[in-house]
């Protein structure tokens, strides 16, 4: 009965959880202002690096994106690198996922050269383009195609 009610428990505050839809939606948002940006780490900020490799990839973006607010350029590199941490774990942990994928192509390719983080933005691309046909989200479908087509562009256009 015991490990009933543990896993019942443990079911539960799973689902409190955000879904990768709330992530998504929030992280083309996060590019507007700092203030959406905020709200973007605030709400990955419970995401583990157990929990699924997209919402890890998210969490990785948002700390990219504390990176971006940060005054420091201590905890500019600190939040970079662990950002980065974040977003490779998710991958290596699926590889073949379009959205982790996305998330950092959409990174790289807007990073400066300095950081040296764009070594992936070839096989990101081409990934990307191949699964589009595989979404049934066609807002989400139309949100990559037309980052595809400018990449410089605001991620939330």
């Amino acid at each position: 009965m015991r490990i009933l009610a543990m896993l019942l428990v443990f079911w539960i505050g799973n689902q409190s959880l955000l879904s990768v839809k709330e992530a998504r939606e929030q992280y083309f948002k996060a590019g507007v202002s700092a203030q959406e940006a905020g709200k973007f780490v605030q709400l990955l900020e419970p995401v583990k690096e157990a929990d699924s490799p997209v919402l890890v990839a998210y969490k990785g973006a948002a700390e990219m994106f504390k990176a971006k607010t940060t005054f420091s350029p201590i905890n500019k590199m600190a939040c970079f690198n662990k950002g980065r941490k974040f977003i490779e774990g998710a991958i290596l942990r699926d590889s073949l996922s379009m959205e982790a994928r996305f998330i950092r192509y959409s990174i790289q390719v807007n990073l400066p050269g300095f950081l040296d983080y764009k070594k992936d933005i070839t096989a990101d691309r081409a990934l990307v383009e191949k699964s589009l046909d595989t979404l049934s989200d066609i807002e989400f479908k139309n949100r990559i195609t037309a980052f595809l087509k400018d990449p410089k562009a605001r991620i939330n256009n």
